[in-house]
Parts: structure tokens; sequence; C-alpha cells
């Protein structure tokens, strides 16, 4: 790990006094992810972030350039975004988003990177969506909550509860959208979310539909404690003391529960009941302790 870090120091002191020739070719070395750019690619892209101005003409050239690597792509869009104050670090975006192939990863994420920064792209998002890869929709879905479209919650909600070919990435991010977005008296959001965390939080599977996920459910479970009010409230304490479903997902109706209970007395009441129903379920010993222990932390 020392090596790997005085390697990066040191090409990030070479970086500042690189051309923007030999920047550029350090970029388009091929890499299949991000993660596997080397130390020096790296130290560049953080040269090229802390003086813009100088580098602004290789970043642009190169976040457009077709044979930029996706990898080297996605940290040129990074830099971009973290420099929105220029106006050829937006226009270099917008025309990633333009002409970039609408599921590869780049066109989505320069998605996000506009959307947050208050551009209104939400109708082309939607007309985009139907054609998507899986692996890029959860990254539109956090761009078209980001706009704070009036569409947003409809279609969220929609991709939730999808039937068709809705995948559980996808699934994820549309209920961890709905707890950023959904408002207590959304009755369709806490219906929705409920109706997830039965299905992908079973302990077993049905004899049709979807196969349990309980990664699914429990972030749709922290999705209702984020929206909270007494419904949801309510509503979690209910999967809680469910004993048709995962103990994880138990787990985490808890723990959703915890910004909830303070001063609370009738509510702590209830936990202690469901914390008494638990360890008299016969679950396994681990699962006993890990739900006593979370009931105890919700309780303090």
């Amino acid at each position: 790990a020392q090596a790997v870090r005085a390697r990066a120091a040191s090409a990030q002191a070479v970086a500042a006094a690189l051309s923007h020739e030999a920047a550029i070719a350090q970029l388009l070395v091929p890499v299949d992810d991000v993660s596997a750019l080397s130390a020096e690619a790296l130290a560049i892209g953080l040269a090229m972030s802390a003086d813009f101005p100088r580098y602004a003409e290789v970043v642009t050239s190169a976040v457009e350039a077709p044979a930029t690597p996706e990898p080297s792509r996605l940290m040129l869009l990074e830099i971009l975004s973290g420099n929105w104050q220029f106006p050829e670090a937006r226009e270099a975006v917008e025309h990633v988003f333009a002409t970039a192939p609408p599921s590869s990863a780049s066109a989505a994420y320069a998605a996000l990177a506009l959307a947050e920064q208050g551009e209104d792209i939400a109708a082309e998002l939607l007309d985009r969506y139907p054609g998507l890869a899986p692996a890029q929709r959860g990254v539109y879905l956090r761009a078209l909550a980001a706009t704070g479209s009036s569409d947003a919650v409809p279609f969220i909600l929609q991709r939730l509860s999808a039937t068709d070919d809705a995948d559980a990435l996808e699934r994820t991010v549309a209920a961890e959208m709905l707890g950023e977005l959904a408002s207590a008296d959304d009755a369709d959001a806490s219906s929705a979310l409920m109706s997830t965390i039965a299905t992908y939080g079973a302990l077993e599977a049905g004899s049709t539909g979807p196969v349990p996920d309980d990664a699914v459910a429990m972030r749709a479970a922290r999705a209702l404690g984020r929206i909270g009010g007494a419904e949801n409230i309510g509503l979690l304490l209910g999967v809680a003391a469910d004993t048709d479903l995962t103990t994880d997902t138990r787990i985490t109706a808890l723990e959703a529960l915890s910004d909830h209970t303070s001063g609370d007395g009738p509510l702590a009441e209830r936990l202690q009941r469901v914390a008494k129903g638990f360890a008299a379920s016969g679950r396994g010993q681990s699962d006993r302790e890990r739900f006593e222990s979370m009931v105890e932390r919700v309780l303090q």
C-alpha cells in the first residue's frame, strides 16, 4: 500500500509538468474498469481537476474523443462535474449526454451530472429509459430523482413494482429514491414498498413469482423509515414482527425505526413485545442475538 501511495505521489508531481499530448496518451491506455486505472492516470486526473483552467482543453477533448476508454471517460466526467463553474465543463458533459450511446456508462453518468446541476432533462431521461441496458437504469433513476420532476415519483413507483424486466439493482435504487422523494402521506409509495418487502424479503420463494432477494427488501424497509410518518412506523413494526420474512429484513426494519423511537413509550413497549416474539420463534441463536442487539440499539 505504501508503494502504491508513493507511486501515485510521484506520478502526481510529474503530472503537472506533462504536455497535453502526454497527458492524453496516459488517458488512452486501455483498461477494463475505473479500479484498473494506473496510478499515473489517476494522478493526472487529480492534477487536471486541481488546475482545470490549464487542462480544460485536454479534458474536454479527451472526454469527447471516441478512442478514450470508458473508465478514463468516467474519470474525466467526474473532473468536469467538479468544475461546473467553467462553461466548457458544462458543454462537454452536455456533449457526452447527447452523443454517447444511451446505455453506456458515460451517458448515464453525464445524465446524473447534468441533473444534479439543475438541468431540465427529465423528459429525455424518460424517453430513453425503455431502451436502456439494465446496468444503467439505476443511474438514470438517480438522475430522474435529481431533476425534481413531478414525473419522478410516479415513474419510480412504476419501476419498483414492474413485473417485466426490472432487476434487483433497479428495484434497489427505486426503493432508495422513493425514500428520498416520497411524502409520509403517499399511500401508493408505502404500499409499493411494503409489497416489495413481502415479495423479496420472504423466507422461501413461492411457486410462482420472483426469487426472494432480501437486499431489495432491506432497501425498501430503509426507505419506509426515511419517509417516516405514523403509518409507516406502524408498517415497519409489522415487518419486524413478520415471521414470514428473513431475519436480515426484520432487523433492517428495526434499524429503520431508530430515528423514530426517542421518547416514544408506547413504541418502545411494542418493540419489546416484538423482541420477545422473535426470541420464542425458533430462529437460530445467532439470529436471535443479532435481533436482540438491534432492539437494544434502537431503544437506547
